[in-house]
């Protein structure tokens, strides 16, 4: 992401459609950070290495939520 970090790339996102569900995927443990992002309405923060199974339930969940909401 040359130029912006996680957490500015969240708030662009946020700032274009806040309809849009960001799961934030990321390397490193950083508890900061990661609250950052979701207090910036964040869904949620998965720390690699994940299992995909793990990213398919929480794009289902974040799709299930955006339908209720």
């Amino acid at each position: 992401m040359p130029g912006m970090d996680g957490v500015e790339t969240c708030e662009e996102i946020r700032r274009l459609d806040t309809s849009i569900s960001v799961i934030a995927v990321s390397g490193h443990s950083v508890p900061k950070m990661m609250h950052r992002l979701m207090s910036l309405g964040g869904y949620t923060c998965l720390r690699k290495p994940f299992d995909m199974r793990e990213l398919v339930r929480a794009i289902a969940r974040a799709r299930g939520d955006s339908v209720k909401g």
